[in-house]
């Protein structure tokens, strides 16, 4: 919750960028009309995050999007989504990690991570490209899905990674 300080000194802070004075004008109401024009100007607004999901808010936002929903799918034996998952927040960024043991199990998060508001997904280098392109025909194509890559250099030491240990 933002207190009345923090909204007051935004509002003093915007004032004095669009030039605001008191002389002139009719009080709060040309204010805000001005305010709201300015608004739609900026090409971008830092919002916390949870104000921008409101709809009160989004009106305001720019018409291109802004990336602030991002996630990644991580697949490895043994994880349940259920338990092996974070979220990190900061004021204008959200990151979501989920851990898969299976693909099937990545399609239905991805499902539920677009559902959720999530704008970006990224596979890590367990999944193929032909299942990051079935994930994202899963959530209907209506956000990027892709896939973590490496150098062919950097194959061989994957490879070493990837070899069964050998019984000491």
């Amino acid at each position: 919750m933002i207190g009345a300080e923090v909204v007051s000194r935004m509002l003093v802070s915007i004032a004095a960028e669009i030039g605001y004075d008191n002389s002139g004008y009719n009080g709060v109401a040309n204010f805000c009309a001005r305010l709201t024009r300015r608004i739609a100007d900026w090409s971008l607004i830092a919002v916390h995050h949870s104000l921008a999901r409101r709809p009160s808010v989004q009106r305001y936002l720019p018409i291109a999007m802004q990336l602030i929903r991002f996630a990644m799918i991580i697949k490895g034996p043994g994880y349940a989504p259920a338990v092996h998952r974070a979220s990190l927040n900061s004021p204008a960024f959200s990151t979501t990690i989920v851990c898969v043991s299976h693909f099937e199990e990545a399609v239905s998060v991805a499902i539920d991570l677009q559902q959720s508001g999530i704008q970006l997904i990224e596979l890590c280098g367990g999944f193929t490209q032909d299942e990051a392109a079935s994930i994202h025909r899963s959530v209907d194509m209506q956000i990027p899905v892709g896939v973590v890559r490496y150098t062919p250099e950097q194959q061989e030491q994957l490879a070493q990674l990837f070899m069964p240990s050998s019984p000491a």
